[in-house]
């Protein structure tokens, strides 16, 4: 029996050993692809799930190199049987040649930025802290999207948590090397380094995944150890903070289930039923290579293994999720000139993608497969088909000196494989040291390199993006790399509008519709508003009568929940429930206000910044006794958040605001409402609280003070 074992392995490995090169197997191998390409077809799903993957300078020629290294020339890697693939044009706002924080920036938040500029639009010069704190310039990211469309999100990376490809998932800097507070110059104390935006600020602190290394960034005067020594590319944090302890309180202060796990052992025992925040650390600075990291209990996680502990803690919300997988490493062999190790992580990033696509259905779930940039890699020479990758192309015809199938266009000081050698006539020939005399496939080796530098650099050419999933043949061009993030929205329908406008008519039924038309222009006439290209009617019950009053309705339009008559911003069992403007403006730097034909602390208006059991509160004289503990609705309008921080308002009810204000002929006091006789004048506690805070305001009482408005200065009206 165990004969026929090893005859039948060593059948299977002559089978794959062989390289057919005859003219039916090409003919076949065409007609298979025809085959598969003419079964494609579209999947309108909408997304429930996205997957990106980003390989990290893992241009073209990576891509090729890891596909011959794992499987020969014909072989197909997990994401080359995408459906789907186009090229993405990588060029940043302000250099041909970009780096990783521009390109993330364009990937996640769907705007080209400068270089070195994380989450941040280009009209911020690099290192201005004070222009990355405008809002105007500050971007929205993928990350951030998904959570406001109630998704799981997270990221995995073998990098820094706080490096240049996960940051503008969270952050917002102006430089992407203040990773930590060590690296920030003087000047700009005013800004929060990326570490501890990532755990104390929206949306870092409610990422359910945070995978990757870093330590020495979270926690101040992190030591290192000879299987972890400290990372002297980057900063180290000294000012005393340990941003884990801050992510752990900041989890049990708001009673959410969160595992912090910090080796292999920890990771792989970890109860993704009780986890619903999941925070690992596993290195002080970068993960390690794979050939290098330690597989035991202590030692620090695959790829492979942070991705599948990244999918069961997400996929657990119905809503679904966002997940960022970066295989970094490929990038940092590159800038050291080791093309195998690079070739290596490329490899086992494909594990990973193919460890997603077992646990994901392409039927709601959208993978996307890219990278940020390029490197220089080259492939070179006219060597045998199943040659060794990393072995000698062939002798050069100038100097008769092998070279490698490998090469890089730019190299650090180990790359230039070159010696001065003084000939029998005296003179001084520089030489190339013949590759064959050294171990080129070993994984510190460094390849020849045209240009000697402190490192490789990045390139400038197109790189590949694959596609697989709902919406997956929005890839399909050549396409800018900012388009990654518009078409994910569309596929996910994350994509959110700019501005919104409510219009409201009080009162306004089918009937009195129908009627305004006939008297605008005729039977035959359209509103304004009749012209519009999507339409549907609204059940407006009460949760408790069957004809609704205004408050209840003005609750459920702006506050998303039906209610009790006569109550606004509260549900029916009396307890405060947020209007949309408020739950998400300060997070989507929205400005916001509302306009009113009636006083602007009534019925409609009202939900939009109130909580009042009964909406006739509007001022304290319609109080009864014993509700001193609340406030009434103008002054909640006034002194508390939302309504305080609302850009405009515009609308009627003087004498909810000013105690006893006066009736004129031309404005009477209104006799249906209460009329404030505490001696407060709220009006004037509006202009103080804008004056304490420095902000740009303007009161206006009549059409001429309106029609005058300054609208380039003020931000408050």
């Amino acid at each position: 029996m165990k004969g026929c074992v090893v005859v039948l392995l060593a059948v299977i490995a002559l089978a794959q050993c062989e390289l057919r090169s005859d003219q039916a197997y090409w003919k076949g191998l065409a007609q298979d692809e025809l085959t598969e390409a003419l079964r494609v077809e579209w999947n309108m799903n909408r997304a429930k799930n996205i997957i990106l993957f980003i390989g990290d300078g893992m241009g073209p020629n990576t891509v090729t190199a890891t596909r011959i290294y794992k499987g020969g020339e014909g072989h197909k890697l997990s994401y080359e049987t995408f459906p789907h693939v186009g090229m993405l044009k990588t060029y940043s706002a302000n250099r041909m040649v970009p780096d990783s924080p521009s390109t993330a920036t364009a990937l996640f938040c769907g705007t080209k930025t400068n270089q070195e500029l994380s989450g941040l639009d280009a009209s911020v010069e690099a290192r201005d802290c004070a222009g990355s704190l405008r809002p105007e310039a500050r971007l929205n990211s993928l990350a951030a999207d998904a959570l406001n469309a109630g998704k799981s999100t997270g990221f995995v990376t073998t990098m820094r948590v706080t490096h240049s490809t996960p940051s503008p998932l969270y952050a917002h800097s102006a430089d992407w090397i203040w990773e930590c507070e060590n690296n920030m110059p003087p000047g700009s104390e005013q800004c929060k380094d990326i570490a501890r935006q990532l755990v104390e600020d929206w949306p870092g602190r409610d990422l359910q995944v945070i995978l990757g290394g870093g330590m020495q960034m979270m926690v101040s005067d992190s030591p290192g150890t000879p299987s972890d020594p400290l990372d002297t590319w980057s900063c180290r944090r000294q000012d005393g903070m340990n941003l884990i302890n801050s992510y752990i309180q900041d989890k049990q202060s708001r009673n959410l289930k969160y595992s912090y796990v910090r080796n292999n052992q920890e990771l792989r025992n970890l109860n993704v039923a009780d986890t619903d925040y999941l925070f690992g650390i596993f290195a002080n600075g970068h993960l390690k290579y794979e050939f290098e990291r330690d597989d035991g209990p202590q030692g620090m996680p695959s790829i492979v293994d942070m991705t599948e502990a990244a999918i069961k803690v997400l996929q657990k919300n119905n809503n679904g999720f966002f997940l960022m997988v970066e295989g970094g490493n490929v990038d940092m062999a590159h800038h050291r000139g080791r093309a195998k190790t690079a070739i290596n992580e490329s490899s086992a990033f494909d594990d990973a993608i193919q460890r997603a696509l077992a646990m994901t259905d392409e039927q709601d779930t959208l993978i996307i497969v890219t990278a940020d940039h390029t490197h220089t890699l080259s492939i070179n020479g006219y060597q045998d088909r199943g040659s060794d990758l990393f072995g000698i192309a062939q002798a050069s015809r100038w100097d008769s000196t092998n070279y490698t199938t490998l090469s890089y266009g730019t190299g650090g000081p180990d790359s230039m494989h070159y010696y001065a050698e003084t000939n029998a006539a005296g003179q001084v020939e520089v030489k190339r040291r013949d590759p064959s005399l050294d171990d080129t496939n070993d994984f510190y080796y460094e390849q020849v390199a045209g240009i000697r530098s402190d490192e490789n650099t990045h390139g400038g050419g197109d790189v590949t993006v694959y596609a697989k999933g709902p919406y997956s043949h929005l890839f399909h061009n050549i396409h800018e790399q900012h388009y990654v993030y518009h078409a994910i929205s569309f596929a996910a329908k994350l994509g959110e509008a700019k501005n919104i406008i409510l219009f409201i008519g009080d009162g306004m039924g089918p009937n009195t519709v129908t009627a305004t038309r006939i008297y605008k222009g005729g039977e035959g006439h359209k509103l304004s508003y009749e012209k519009f290209p999507h339409v549907g009617l609204l059940k407006t019950y009460s949760a408790d009568k069957m004809v609704p009053d205004s408050s209840c309705t003005a609750t459920a339009l702006l506050c998303g929940s039906k209610t009790n008559q006569e109550v606004l911003g509260v549900d029916a069992s009396v307890g405060k429930i947020p209007a949309y403007l408020k739950s998400n403006s300060h997070q989507k730097h929205f400005c916001t206000g509302f306009v009113t034909t009636m006083r602007v602390t009534h019925a409609t208006p009202a939900p939009l910044f109130a909580h009042s059991p009964d909406r006739r509160w509007e001022c304290e004289a319609n109080m009864p006794a014993g509700n001193e503990q609340c406030k009434d609705i103008a002054r909640q309008l006034v002194e508390d958040w939302p309504g305080k921080d609302m850009q405009v308002i515009l609308g009627g009810g003087m004498q909810m605001m000013v105690s006893n204000s006066p009736g004129t002929p031309s404005d009477p006091l209104d006799t249906w409402s209460c009329r404030r006789q505490d001696g407060m004048n709220l009006i004037n506690s509006y202009i103080q609280d804008k004056q304490s805070r420095n902000l740009k305001y303007s009161y206006v009482r009549n059409n001429q003070e309106l029609r005058n408005l300054n609208v380039s200065s003020p931000t408050d009206t």
